[in-house]
């Protein structure tokens, strides 16, 4: 996965979950981010391999909260 790639997959992290919050007052649990990360490359093409992608979910949430 090339580094824009990432970055887009990052945003997607990020949005959903504060979508999530703004509406129901709740953080996305882990595992419908990672199901959220599972999806996202087959819409867009993208490749990277799981590891990639599981770090990309771990630091979407401290981003956030932070927002």
């Amino acid at each position: 996965m090339d580094e824009e790639a990432k970055a887009e997959l990052l945003a997607f992290l990020v949005v959903g979950p504060l979508l999530a919050y703004a509406r129901c007052g709740e953080w996305l649990r882990t595992d419908h981010l990672i199901e959220s990360c599972q999806i996202w490359p087959s819409s867009n093409g993208a490749g990277g391999d799981g590891l990639e992608r599981a770090k990309l979910v771990e630091g979407s949430r401290p981003l956030a909260e932070q927002a």
